[in-house]
């Protein structure tokens, strides 16, 4: 007889073990309760990158428009609106002015700051919404 032939008669003789009932609800719910801890310290530390870049965003879209403002931006673009003939004739020189005086890296940083917020906003509220699926189904009443 070869030996898997062996092994497998041997264990399917064998009775199945399997723990009391009360065994697997403590286990489940310990489980399930460490879950619900994970979930809620990814969600705090989302929510908190949320309310960070929210009161970051303040701060630097100042700093962009007070860079805007010093550069000259808004006088190239008010131009542009007010005399598209002109900047029409000489596009190539308006067109590096306006690229020359954009605040290029404060615009990056603001838009920097709204994707992480909007990606940290998108994950608080996919866990806060597990959360109360979690609350919901209870491993404790099994």
């Amino acid at each position: 007889m070869k030996p898997e032939e062996t092994y497998k008669k041997l264990f399917d003789s064998m009775p199945l073990a399997t723990p009391r009932h009360e065994i697997s609800v403590s286990i489940m719910s310990r489980v399930h309760k460490a879950q619900i801890i994970r979930i809620r310290i990814r969600a705090g530390i989302h929510t908190s990158l949320v309310i960070a870049t929210v009161s970051a965003l303040a701060p630097a879209g100042q700093q962009m428009l007070t860079k805007a403002h010093n550069s000259g931006f808004f006088e190239y673009a008010s131009l542009g609106m007010s005399d598209s003939a002109s900047m029409i004739s000489s596009w190539k020189t308006y067109a590096f002015t306006i690229i020359e005086s954009a605040p290029i890296l404060e615009t990056g940083l603001v838009l920097g700051l709204v994707l992480v917020g909007a990606y940290s906003l998108r994950r608080s509220a996919s866990y806060f919404s597990r959360l109360s699926r979690e609350h919901r189904s209870s491993y404790a009443t099994a």
